[in-house]
Parts: structure tokens; sequence; C-alpha cells
């Protein structure tokens, strides 16, 4: 059966070879070769690796680097190729520092629209205070808010007292006036002088205090500091008067507060409006966006210099080399097949489908009978097709590649005897 079907093989050889020799010119006459009758069950086929991979890439340039040879194995998401980025990559550096540029561009945007905002710097009673809404605002002082609640005293202290008073220390404030005393806390120690008095110099000392309502601006008092009285009077006078600014410039589209009105920190106290300031944010954010669209493009070029294998298996065919070049990305430079198992595609006869199913083991032969390795029935197609008048029905017979038959070798198999 073995020198059979080595005979069957070389008549369908010298068959193609007749046809591909012969003068087609006159198509209504073809010539009648008679095909050598082939025995019931016996079908010949082409072993093929179970699945082939296409490595089709997306970018485009001269190939640098690609390590990897026909026959040898690669493993999914190994690099295949590298091309040139012809400068990619500093396209890219250049757009991410004009990125971080943008970045400081909105920062500073949004700090002048910020600055559109005046809020309250301090707690206390709003003086100077007469912008109405409508009015032009520019970029200065706009009013002053004074803590009427809090007073300062400034006492004189001698030079070797100074020495033993400290920021922080608590102070009793005495008015002969208020027949009282008041506490407050060291919150300044000068070291200017002041005054002298029996030949010793006197430098002030401030000591702040919240008011309890009969304190008041010129009132003479005198204070003790850790048990240090103070030689001399001092004076009591208000604290100072904290600046409300206004950082922008624009008209006053709101106002929250009126003169004379009690305010607390963080309050806010007027909303000016500039649509110059609003149309520079709003340009900042779409140069920016525009550089980020660009990023995104030119990293996907960059990403496309790199191809990797989609699929592990083992390379069957390689269309481009070392310095080629890729200037399409539709067409396959390379293949990869995975030949873990390899099939054979045939057609049966009606008579050998009644004989068979998936799952069946199967001997597929080499035609010159040189090797034979075992296999299975995996796929059968009952829906069958018309091919030269006779119905058949495709079947597919898988074998695991241990070696023994390579792909790309012409097999038969015998399905006559697997009744």
């Amino acid at each position: 059966m073995k020198k059979y079907i080595s005979l069957l093989l070389a008549g369908v050889l010298m068959l193609s070879l007749a046809s591909c020799g012969k003068d087609n010119t006159d198509a209504s006459a073809p010539e009648t070769v008679q095909e050598p009758e082939q025995p019931s069950g016996i079908y010949i086929g082409v072993l093929s690796a179970v699945n082939e991979t296409k490595v089709i890439p997306e970018g485009k340039g001269q190939i640098i680097s690609c390590p990897y040879e026909i026959g040898d194995s690669v493993a999914q998401g190994a690099l295949l190729y590298e091309l040139d980025d012809n400068g990619l990559s500093d396209s890219i550096a250049t757009t991410k520092n004009s990125i971080a540029k943008a970045n400081l561009s909105i920062n500073t945007a949004l700090e002048n629209v910020e600055n559109l905002k005046i809020y309250a710097p301090a707690t206390g009673i709003l003086r100077s205070f007469s912008i109405k809404q409508g009015e032009r605002v520019n970029a200065a002082k706009i009013a002053e808010i004074v803590d009427e609640d809090t007073v300062i005293a400034l006492v004189p202290f001698n030079s070797a007292q100074k020495k033993n008073i400290h920021i922080g220390d608590a102070a009793s404030v005495t008015s002969a006036e208020l027949m009282g005393s008041v506490s407050g806390v060291v919150t300044r120690i000068y070291d200017a002088r002041s005054s002298a008095v029996e030949g010793s110099n006197l430098y002030n000392v401030e000591i702040t205090l919240s008011n309890p309502g009969g304190l008041y601006a010129g009132l003479s008092v005198s204070a003790n500091i850790g048990g240090i009285e103070s030689p001399v009077s001092g004076v009591i006078k208000d604290s100072e008067a904290v600046s409300v600014v206004s950082k922008g410039s624009g008209n006053a589209k709101a106002v929250y507060a009126k003169e004379g009105e009690r305010v607390k920190k963080g309050e806010l106290l007027l909303e000016l409006e500039n649509s110059s300031l609003d149309s520079a944010l709003q340009r900042a954010y779409l140069d920016k966006k525009d550089l980020e669209i660009k990023l995104a493009s030119l990293e996907s070029d960059y990403r496309d210099l790199f191809v990797y294998a989609p699929v592990s298996g083992t390379i069957t065919a390689k269309h481009k080399a070392l310095n080629d070049n890729i200037t399409s990305s539709t067409e396959s430079i390379m293949t990869i097949s995975d030949d873990s198992a390899l099939v054979m595609k045939i057609n049966v006869t009606e008579d050998t489908l009644s004989g068979i199913q998936t799952g069946m083991s199967v001997d597929i032969t080499v035609a010159d009978g040189s090797a034979s390795a075992p296999a299975s029935i995996t796929e059968i197609d009952t829906s069958g097709s018309i091919i030269s008048g006779e119905k058949t029905y495709p079947v597919t017979i898988t074998m695991q590649n241990n070696g023994t038959i390579a792909a790309g070798t012409a097999v038969s198999v015998d399905l006559g005897g697997v009744r």
C-alpha cells in the first residue's frame, strides 16, 4: 500500500507538470488526463501548522534591529523589529516641555482670575471702603480693617529689665483710671531707645490686650511682666490697621460689604470681572489640550516603531531584514506559526464519512513511507459540498508535533480501515 501511495503521489506531480507546460490557447478543447485510481479510504494532503499569524506593523521606517530568523521560537511579546525613530523621541521631549510651560501659563492665568476676588485679610471693622458696583477698581489699597477688640499697650522698661523680657511672656496692664488690670501678651520688644529717666535708657515693650471696653487710645497705663514692674507709665494705642489690597484690576461685579461693617478674616468683600483675564485662562487651557493631543499622537507613532510578537510560536517566514524600509502598514513582514500541532485537511466521500467520527485515532504516513505518526480526527463538516459532481465532506485531522514529521510534508491517511 505504501508503494502504491508513492506511485500515486508521483502521478499527481507529473500531472501538475504536464498542466503547467501545456499551451492553453485552445481553451475550448482541454486535454483529458486519466488520474490513477485511488484506493477507497486513502486520502492525501499536506500538513500545516495548526495556526499561522501574520505580523503586520503599524509604523513605518528603516529597520535598525530584527534579532529573530526563520526557525527561531519566540514568545508572545518578544521584540521582533525596531524602526529608526527619525527624531521622533526629540519631538516627544520638546512637546512635553511645551506642556510644562502651558501648565505654568494656566497657573498664572488662574491666579489672575482668582485675584478678582478680594477677601478680608483680618477680623475687624471695615474702614475707608467706598466701592460701588460697576466702578473701576485698580490693583491697589482699597480699604483697611481695624480690630477694635484688641488694643496695644506701649510701656517703657529699662535696659536691665529688657534683658529678662521675652516675646510671648504674660503681662498685666494697670490703669489708675480703670482701677483694675487687664491681662495681655508681649508681642514686640523695641531695640531703639525711647527715652531716659534717672540716667537709665528706656525701651518700649508692646503688649497686646483684649479690650474689655474701657481701654482707649491715649490712656496712661503701667505694666508688670513676670514680676518686673515698668519704671514709668506707658500709653494705650489702637491696634494697627490692616490694609485691604486688590491684586487684580477690573470692574466691580459684586460688592458684599459696607463701610463700618464688622467683617471676619477670609470673608469675601468684593468680586471684580475682567473678560481679558477670563479669555487668557481659556486660551491657556486650549493650548495645553492641543499639546496633549499632539503628544498622544507622537507617542502612538513612537510605540508603532516597536513590533512585538502577537503570539508565541515558530517563525516560518521573514520578509523584512535589517536596514530594509517598511513603507506599508498593511503588508505582512513575518509569519509566526503555532506548530505545537499539525493539521491535515481533506474532503472525504459519503462512504468514508459513515465510518468515522471526531476523536477517532488514525495514523498519518509520509508519502514515501519513511515515517508515520499517530493523529486524531478533530473536526467533521457534515453539511458537505459538491466537488466534481460528487458530494464530499471536509475533515480535519490533527497530530501533536513530536518532530517526526515537519509542516509542509505531503502525507496520506487511510480512513478505510477505521470502521
